[in-house]
This record gives C-alpha cells, sequence and structure tokens, in this order.
C-alpha cells in the first residue's frame, strides 16, 4: 500500500473547490475575493485562484486570512 502524498500548501485551488471546501457557494467565494476576505490571485484571464494554505487557515478558524 502506498503512503499518501502531501498536500502542498501553496497549491491553487479554483473558485469551485473553495466553494466545495468551505460548503458556500461559488458566488460567495468571489464575493469574499472582491471584499478582501479571501486573499486571491487573478490570472491574465480574470479568473482566480485561492491559495490552499488561506482556505486552511479560515478551516482552522483563522480570522485574519486574508
Amino acid at each position: 500500500m502506498s503512503e499518501p502524498k502531501p498536500v502542498d500548501p501553496d497549491s491553487l485551488l479554483t473558485p469551485e473547490e473553495v466553494a466545495t471546501a468551505l460548503r458556500v457557494s461559488t458566488v460567495t467565494v468571489g464575493r469574499w475575493a472582491r471584499d478582501g476576505k479571501i486573499p486571491s490571485i487573478e490570472l491574465p484571464t480574470g479568473h482566480r485562484r485561492f491559495r490552499r494554505s488561506a482556505v486552511d487557515a479560515i478551516l482552522n478558524g483563522a480570522s485574519d486570512a486574508a
């Protein structure tokens, strides 16, 4: 049996992945990103990506993830 791969805390997540992890809608994720409540990286195409470490901080109760 193989060992599970470690998760890279700086890997990038899509809005859909963030919404699933936080149990909110993708619209909410986008609003939080625009309001600065969750840090995001805007791609040249206009799409956003989110660092796994920021999402983990929210899940672990950090109030200053941004």
